[in-house]
């Protein structure tokens, strides 16, 4: 009988670490848990259908078989974690030439083997289920895996030197909230440069997060954390070893008073009308309107990707997707210089892909589409509405007037928009493409939150 391939059993922390763990609702570790739960109330059988087309995402069933054969597989090494498992896309004249039956069906995962700080790319085939391949990869770390957020965070709040910094400035550990981050391009002194090494920013939370412990419901005096910053104090964690290095300029900043929450001061405004039954159709992850048709797609890095996008029949673009976002904040202070975030390469951004909401984030005619994730054990978790499809008003498509007659003809225009967000700490990114019935394509990239 084989041994499991995944060791969940962390390595010896500190004496009264795991008694001290915090529930982050920043990242989705409790949300994703949750949402477990809700996905199997509310029934997202689709999740579970087979794949019909080479480029469907990957279902909840399809992840859990890659885990199947993960532990049942000999001679692969002994892996903490999978920070990411993706479809690996057959080829594009695969693709193309598909016409039913067959095809290939394969996932890639990251494999990472923390103690000895090695990464792996290993290529599950779901039709035969086995392990195709799995190299090690010598160049870069993988994304930061969720299990990752808490493990720094007991480590920093066990830390006497965080602890000191803390009570230098008045500040209750249990008030404070940490937000942790691949660790940049600057070295850290004393940490091997080859070690994944993250960084832990603090943030005053206020007596709130003491209150909600205590089983008080106070969401109204819940101040917005990323609008008081605690400057001077970044605490670097080598994620193999353990080891924890406090990086101070021992100054101190004064931290905002503000609660950062945006008041209602604006009056709602009248619904807008919306239109009756759509003019568009989705089957199996197609979609056709006006002269368009594209394929959705969705994955753990990127979110939302369009595939075989074509107008009047035409090729237009095979694959499209956001690839990364680069955010260089440039500013020569501790806390900030060494913040060069790739927000989806470092985090994989569409493991935290919003519920759209009608009448807030689009439209009330919207269709939504649910989408399929996984956490670092591999197991599936749903994203419920992450991706929207509707239609809108373009106002004028084209008009003249004849020099003659003086008559006018004109069309009105309407687009069709298919969109998704995300958050990621103090940022929700919005991505939405925009199809015209002249032909056009337009991308828009949006960020808000707190900038």
């Amino acid at each position: 009988m084989n041994s499991p391939l995944v060791t969940l059993n962390e390595p010896t922390r500190p004496a009264g670490l795991l008694a001290n763990w915090h529930r982050r609702t920043k990242r989705w570790w409790v949300r994703g848990w949750l949402l477990v739960v809700a996905g199997a109330a509310l029934g997202w059988l689709h999740h579970a259908h087979a794949a019909g087309h080479p480029l469907d995402p990957l279902t909840a069933n399809e992840i859990r078989t890659v885990r199947q054969v993960l532990d049942n597989a000999n001679g692969l090494p002994t892996f903490s974690f999978f920070p990411s498992i993706v479809l690996a896309e057959p080829a594009k004249a695969e693709v193309l030439a598909f016409s039913g039956g067959a095809f290939t069906r394969r996932a890639l995962v990251h494999a990472y083997d923390r103690v000895n700080n090695r990464f792996f790319h290993v290529l599950v085939d779901l039709n035969t289920r086995s392990v195709v391949s799995c190299i090690e990869q010598h160049d870069g770390q993988p994304p930061v895996a969720t299990s990752e957020y808490l493990v720094a965070d007991v480590l920093v709040r066990s830390h006497p030197g965080w602890q000191a910094e803390m009570a230098q400035r008045g500040i209750a550990p249990a008030d404070v909230y940490l937000d942790v981050w691949a660790g940049g391009d600057l070295a850290v002194a004393g940490h091997d440069a080859s070690h994944r090494t993250l960084r832990v920013l603090s943030f005053y939370r206020g007596a709130c997060r003491r209150l909600a412990a205590d089983g008080v419901n106070c969401k109204d005096l819940a101040p917005n954390p990323y609008d008081r910053p605690i400057e001077g104090i970044v605490v670097a964690v080598c994620m193999n070893d353990y080891t924890v290095t406090l990086e101070s300029t021992h100054t101190r900043y004064p931290i905002p008073t503000e609660s950062g929450d945006a008041p209602a001061l604006r009056a709602a405004l009248a619904p807008l009308a919306t239109q009756g039954t759509p003019s568009y159709s989705i089957s199996r992850n197609e979609v056709r309107w006006d002269q368009w048709s594209f394929r959705l797609g969705f994955n753990f890095r990127e979110g939302l990707t369009l595939h075989q996008i074509k107008f009047q029949g035409r090729s237009i673009l095979y694959r499209a997707s956001l690839n990364d976002i680069y955010v260089p904040y440039a500013r020569d202070q501790l806390n900030w210089s060494w913040r060069t975030a790739f927000d989806i390469g470092e985090y994989h951004l569409g493991q935290y892909a919003n519920k759209l909401e009608p009448g807030v984030d689009v439209p009330d005619n919207a269709s939504f589409i649910d989408a399929v994730a996984a956490d670092d054990t591999l197991t599936p978790y749903g994203l419920p509405s992450a991706i929207a499809v509707y239609e809108q008003p373009a106002g004028r498509l084209w008009s003249r007037v004849d020099p003659t007659s003086y008559a006018r003809e004109a069309r009105g225009g309407r687009k069709l928009a298919v969109t998704w967000d995300a958050w990621i700490g103090n940022y929700i990114y919005a991505t939405t493409w925009i199809f015209g019935q002249d032909g056009s394509i337009e991308v828009q990239v949006g960020a808000t939150g707190t900038l």
